[in-house]
């Protein structure tokens, strides 16, 4: 929701009469003596409506937009346009400074001290609780699609991370309420953003200390699981897994499905790696049909996509298949790029081992890109495109992928779990595969896959080594390489237009161009392209972005959707 500029009207109809008792003491204290400051003098000169708006904003933060302003300031006496009317005259007047940029986005910023005068202002007029709740309101008003949904999809939450800091301060004002059970469902949603952005620790505390505030909470569940997350414990431990059952119970208790899907997902999970298959199918079951009243397509994927490759795990193919199935065309939308890139990966895998093995590449290929660009975890599709080679009659392409799949796998971390049919799997195929070459021609394989860069072995498991036209880099713009480097780590048009302060529309606009002159028709096809340009890969941290440890390790978390490859 954006404002436009309406100054105009606003002052061309002041309302002198008509403000709150509040304003009214103040005015008189403000006139009662000389101003103590320059900022008393401007604040004295305002009217009483951009007075109201003046403090309200201050519990913002240092940075701030028109649509949180209009949120913290609208009631019966403020409507959106006089708020933002009002944010023009603070402009005017030095009070606020308003962030030069091509974005669509009206954005503010306050010069150093006059937030604290401003919030100083609203304390005196007994105004901090109405307007803090205001700020809590409109992000629980987002925040609770988690009581009928699985997780949040990738607009949403990039709604929160551009966000990011409004959540800090409601969950810092809810804390101090103690009595605010939307404190805790708050909690869970902050740390989970924390621990993408490297912050573990910060989130670690937040969520124990969430955890001491009422044992009677309906999102302990999400907490205690969140909370065994952040501590790292044995996921094969009987202390383990006491927990993940008393979140379990705690679900159950709360009476909401989300909760207990998220549950009896991540339970589900755990009887998976204590080999308990039968438990876990329960779970998984449970968790399915609750997803399904959820009536919500895209938790239902989710659950789906992991429950397929459990039931790969066990040799049930055609159930695998079926449960893939349910995934809707309007998923790629919704999903973050790993959840995307999983969902393409155990869709090979189910392809693969109903011997489509045209679909099965496709897929593979598909989840090397976006892995490529958003973590580690691209391994897992190159073993499967061995595993096609393989059937293919391939056995040097599939040494070789095999031989890039181990690289892969070493530089991602103890954290990440790879199932033990998988890797036997795999290291079936390279028996087979080495038994149909001399010894000589393996040990060349392995020794000219170990000479070659990362970036190198992920274009020949995409094909674009023998495959792909490339052009050269020079054919894009300056612009248009930055904008190319931003999609390949998988960002959407929204989150480089914010980066970049442009237009949300200039980034489509450089986009088509891009596809037009590489000759390509999707970012995963861009993010190939960009893979092989760069010896060093895709550039990475050009914003905020999950750390190798973290974007490892957070595909096991309650909300991440990730766990489908962590079992």
């Amino acid at each position: 929701m954006e404002y436009a500029s309406a100054s105009g009207g606003v002052q061309a109809a002041r309302r002198w009469d008509v403000h709150s008792a509040a304003d009214d003491s103040e005015a008189r204290a403000l006139t009662g003596h000389h101003a103590r400051s320059p900022l008393d003098q401007h604040y004295q000169h305002l009217t009483p409506d951009e007075r109201a708006v003046f403090r309200r904003i201050s519990v913002l933060g240092a940075e701030f937009d028109a649509e949180s302003a209009v949120v913290v300031c609208h009631d019966s006496r403020l409507g959106a346009l006089d708020v933002v009317g009002a944010l023009d005259v603070l402009e005017s007047g030095g009070l606020i400074q308003r962030v030069r940029s091509d974005s669509e986005k009206s954005r503010f910023r306050w010069p150093e001290t006059t937030v604290e005068y401003g919030a100083a202002r609203l304390a005196e007029c007994g105004e901090m609780v109405a307007a803090n709740s205001r700020l809590v309101d409109w992000m629980w008003d987002h925040v609770r699609w988690l009581t009928h949904a699985y997780m949040l999809s990738r607009e949403q939450n990039e709604w929160f991370a551009d966000r990011v800091d409004y959540l800090v301060r409601t969950v810092e004002w809810t804390w101090r309420t103690r009595h605010d059970d939307r404190h805790d469902l708050m909690v869970v949603l902050l740390a989970n953003l924390w621990l993408h952005n490297g912050r573990q620790e910060a989130g670690r505390r937040l969520v124990d200390r969430a955890l001491r505030r009422s044992s009677r909470s309906p999102y302990r569940s999400d907490l205690l699981l969140w909370g065994l997350w952040f501590t790292h414990q044995d996921d094969q431990s009987d202390e383990y897994l006491a927990v993940v059952l008393d979140a379990v119970v705690a679900a159950r208790a709360a009476g909401t499905g989300s909760v207990l899907v998220r549950a009896l997902t991540s339970l589900a999970c755990v009887y998976v790696r204590l080999e308990d298959d039968d438990s876990a199918r329960g779970c998984f079951e449970e968790s399915i049909a609750l997803a399904r009243q959820l009536n919500d397509d895209f938790s239902l994927s989710l659950c789906s996509h992991i429950y397929a490759w459990f039931l790969l795990g066990v040799g049930e193919n055609a159930e695998a298949c079926a449960a893939i199935s349910v995934t809707t065309p309007s998923f790629e939308r919704q999903a973050e790029p790993f959840q995307y890139a999983s969902y393409r990966f155990v869709a090979g895998a189910s392809d693969l081992a109903a011997g489509a093995l045209d679909a099965a590449e496709d897929h593979m290929r598909t989840a090397v890109g976006i892995f490529n660009s958003s973590g580690p975890s691209c391994f897992y599709p190159i073993g499967g495109l061995a595993l096609v080679a393989l059937l293919r009659g391939q056995p040097s392409r599939c040494l070789m992928l095999l031989t890039a799949y181990e690289r892969f796998r070493s530089g991602a971390g103890e954290s990440t779990r790879v199932p033990q049919w998988w890797e036997r799997k795999l290291a079936d195929a390279r028996l087979v595969a080495t038994g149909h070459l001399t010894a000589e021609e393996a040990d060349d394989i392995r020794q000219t896959a170990q000479a070659c860069t990362d970036q190198q072995l992920i274009s020949y498991a995409l094909g674009s080594a023998d495959r792909l036209s490339v052009p050269e880099p020079s054919a894009l713009t300056r612009r248009e390489h930055e904008i190319a480097m931003l999609i390949a780590q998988g960002l959407s048009n929204r989150r480089i237009a914010d980066h970049l302060q442009i237009a949300e529309s200039t980034v489509a606009s450089h986009t088509k161009r891009i596809y037009a002159k590489l000759g390509i028709h999707s970012r995963t096809q861009l993010a190939a392209w960009v893979a092989a340009q760069s010896p060093c890969g895709v550039p990475r941290h050009v914003i905020a972005e999950p750390t190798q440890e973290t974007v490892s390790s957070a595909g096991d978390g309650p909300f991440s959707g990730g766990a489908v490859l962590q079992m």
